[in-house]
């Protein structure tokens, strides 16, 4: 709350108003009680209901898992810690909707200031892996800055564009700039706050990608229409609420149901308002140096960019990986709009924003650098110098040789496939092998988060998607439409893959508790294999019906014989033992090959400045003899661009 007394000195402590003003901040008094049971303090018989809840837990529960054990240890300390706040805690300068919730409010910051000291005396690694244990999809994730590319390609402008940034961060900048202004109070401090802020991300912008924007996001977007529409928003209501008349009658003295009705929800409202004048002419430099102070606080941003997650981990992972799937049923971005994007983020010089044409023009070939830029081979004689032939880099201004720069065959084969499919996109029903076609996307934000796993249910065309949403398995249909889900947090814990038996039963490896679980279609358990693996990740399903998961840490391929309409195990074997970290895997159900992708540990081999982890893929017969594998290889010999696999699949042709 800001504050609500300005003057041109300092409070005595023996002043009358210095009582009344400390009183009003730290301690304030609900006038006007009408219910009086929910003003009486209630001590013996809060400390008794969670006494009773703690033995509970204490002696009720399975205590076979450490992990589980120490989560709850914490939760029920947290717990017990805002009950002694609502015992002993001040009210604080706010009274509603009742005093106690915001004492909770308190004790949960000294609980975080507490962590905040705790963690200060970790070094970098022992808190990631505080960080791991508190969320174990942190493990897996990647940094939004690792994934993306800001700031591009600033000079196409058209609504499609900018109404695709309107997503739930626009709403959160707008909601959030309502809330300060709310506290705030002043036009002035609001929009100096925000413009700084704005300055503050163009100034850092080489430390944190993210801040990158192009200027009429920046401008238009984010200052003008997010953060002022938010402030005017907030703005306009400090008005209402300073020119309301505040008298609260006792609900006990209102007859009406619909007037109770009122009442009771106006309890959720400010008790009073108080109209806040920050620049008085009469001010003490003290007055104007806390002003100074308020606006650096205000403009704090939490760094959390050096750890392998999003801004918001629950959403912002799916939208690295899934930004261009639908976002409602009725608002699907369509594959041709993909495509385009597509076309416009990866398929274009970033210098004379010309698209390569690797088969027609030569000069606008792409062309890797060693830093792992991408330039197209016209814009690369242009830069370079005529008679040194040395070349800076315009994005990471490294300096290379021009000779030392090589074709982008990668980029050529994508834009290859997406020529080609543009010319067969006419012939619909061809169940033929060809170039790669975007048929359908679904999924958006607040129907996954964070998935990790896909598979196909029979010959329907639905499709079973693990995640990290409430409901770990989200079937959908032919069409994207959300069927049903299933699998709750106690049920799966951590899903890693998903796989479907010909019989139709979904198979999950889960994280969590390191165990192999099969569900039917619908989500009632059929079994759970515990107690073999040690770090269960990819998994999929034969032509026999066998069921082949790797052991991330094991480094082995197991093969699981299961009897799903009675529930039993039939058989379990490890016919590969030497793979390093394999995760993903997939079986040919026309030749009975298995492909595994690893996921190497070793540096040896590395380019200096490659953040990426160098991945093997090898496939085996049906036997699970070695056929040929496939090794993390650069675009060229001094580049830096490394194929990276994340997943494998065979089409229905066993390609």
């Amino acid at each position: 709350m800001a504050p609500m007394y300005s003057g041109s000195h300092t409070l005595s402590k023996d002043d009358v108003n210095y009582r009344m003003h400390f009183r009003m901040i730290n301690e304030q008094q609900v006038e006007d009680i009408t219910i009086e049971f929910f003003y009486r303090p209630h001590t013996i018989t809060l400390l008794t209901c969670t006494v009773l809840s703690l033995m509970y837990f204490a002696f009720a529960r399975d205590d076979g898992n450490p992990d589980s054990n120490i989560w709850v240890g914490v939760i029920l300390v947290i717990s017990f810690f805002l009950v002694i706040s609502v015992l002993a805690f001040p009210n604080g300068p706010f009274t509603r909707p009742h005093p106690a919730i915001w004492r909770m409010v308190f004790g949960l910051s000294v609980l975080y200031f507490l962590f905040l000291v705790f963690i200060i005396f970790f070094n970098w690694q022992q808190v990631k892996q505080l960080m791991y244990w508190l969320d174990p999809n942190l493990r897996y994730a990647k940094r939004e800055a690792d994934v993306m590319e800001y700031a591009v390609n600033c000079h196409v402008i058209t609504w499609e564009r900018i109404l695709s940034h309107f997503d739930i961060f626009a709403f959160s900048h707008f909601w959030g700039w309502g809330m300060k202004a709310l506290l705030i109070r002043s036009y002035g401090l609001c929009w100096t706050i925000s413009i700084t802020w704005e300055l503050t991300e163009l100034f850092f912008m080489h430390l944190l990608p993210n801040f990158a924007e192009c200027w009429w996001d920046q401008l238009i977007l984010d200052i003008l229409l997010c953060n002022g529409g938010g402030i005017w928003l907030g703005m306009t209501l400090c008005r209402f609420l300073e020119m309301r008349t505040y008298h609260w009658a006792s609900i006990k003295d209102i007859h009406t149901t619909t007037g109770k009705i009122k009442r009771a929800a106006l309890q959720f409202t400010p008790a009073s308002w108080t109209y806040v004048r920050w620049f008085d002419p009469k001010s003490s430099f003290q007055r104007v140096t806390g002003v100074y102070l308020f606006m650096i606080i205000w403009q704090g941003y939490s760094d959390w960019d050096d750890y392998a997650d999003s801004p918001d981990h629950m959403t912002e992972g799916f939208k690295d990986s899934a930004d261009s799937h639908v976002t409602s049923q009725g608002h699907q971005r369509g594959p041709e709009r993909i495509l385009r994007e597509i076309q416009s983020s990866l398929l274009e010089c970033k210098v004379c924003f010309e698209v390569f044409n690797p088969a027609g023009q030569s000069g606008r070939r792409p062309q890797n650098l060693p830093c792992g830029h991408v330039l197209c081979l016209e814009c690369i004689g242009a830069l370079s110098h005529p008679v040194l032939k040395k070349l800076e880099c315009p994005f990471c201004r490294q300096l290379c040789d021009v000779d030392s720069t090589s074709h982008c065959q990668a980029l050529s084969d994508l834009q290859e496939l997406l020529v080609n499919s543009r010319v067969s996109s006419g012939e619909k029903g061809c169940h033929v092998s060809g170039p790669l076609q975007l048929c359908s996307a679904f999924g958006g934000w607040g129907t996954l988060f964070n998935p990790t796993g896909i598979a196909v249910l029979g010959t329907s065309g639905t499709t079973v998607v693990v995640h990290d949403g409430d409901t770990r398995v989200v079937v959908f249909g032919p069409q994207g439409r959300r069927l049903h889900g299933f699998g709750r947090r106690g049920d799966i814990c951590y899903p890693l893959d998903v796989a479907v038996t010909p019989s139709g039963h979904v198979v999950v490896t889960d994280a969590g508790d390191k165990s192999l679980k099969v569900f039917t279609s619908r989500g009632c358990h059929v079994l759970t294999l515990t107690d073999v693996f040690q770090l269960p990740w990819g998994v999929d399903v034969n032509s026999h019906g066998n069921i082949l998961v790797s052991d991330s840490e094991a480094g082995t391929l197991s093969r699981v014989t299961v009897d799903c309409g009675r529930g039993v195990i039939l058989d379990h074997q490890t016919p590969i033992t030497d793979l390093e970290h394999p995760r993903s895997v997939a079986c040919c159900l026309v030749t009975g090959a298995t492909a595994v992708v690893e996921h190497l540990l070793s540096d040896e081999s590395r380019p200096t400045g490659n953040h990426q982890q160098p991945t093997r893929l090898r496939v085996y017969d049906k036997d699970f003899s070695p056929l040929y594998q496939i090794d993390s290889f650069s675009l060229s010999l001094g580049s830096t661009a490394w194929l990276c696999m994340s997943a494998v699949a065979f089409d229905r042709d066993g390609n």
